[in-house]
């Protein structure tokens, strides 16, 4: 994991990043939450986390059956 990237920040920039959905929801309970899922949009995630999201994907590609 990136170094001070928690794990709501770092699923919205990879969702952000990708090519997959022309929109990314969020949800929040307050407005620090709010400001944490939107400063989300100028994370850059590095190769080794994406390659790390896809290795568990294709590793459990439905974790919810």
């Amino acid at each position: 994991m990136q170094p001070g990237l928690d794990s709501a920040r770092m699923a919205l920039a990879f969702v952000n990043s990708g090519k997959f959905l022309p929109s990314t929801v969020v949800g929040a309970t307050g407005m620090d939450q709010l400001n944490t899922n939107s400063e989300s949009v100028n994370i850059i995630l590095s190769d080794d986390v994406v390659q790390g999201i896809q290795a568990l994907h294709e590793a459990q590609p439905n974790p919810s059956p």
